[in-house]
């Protein structure tokens, strides 16, 4: 099975406002960033329809639905 693997570069908060909340209980933000050379690899490769598993070189992270990239890939 074919492999996507790209790179998720950090970035660095150069400035940020912070506002009041709005109507729907959202802060609106201000911000400036700037993207540095650190990043994560990711690989992805396609699974049966409905399914998502995360695996991860670090043991302290969960891997179930409580983490947000598992929560975002359903």
């Amino acid at each position: 099975m074919k492999k996507l693997v790209r790179l998720a570069y950090a970035k660095v908060n150069l400035y940020l406002n912070v506002f009041a909340r709005d109507k729907q209980g959202y802060h609106p933000l201000e911000t400036l960033f700037e993207r540095i050379d650190l990043a994560d690899r990711l690989s992805f490769e396609l699974k049966p329809k409905g399914q998502v598993s995360l695996t991860c070189d670090d043991p302290t992270l969960p891997t179930d639905q409580s983490n947000l990239v598992v929560k975002a890939a359903h």
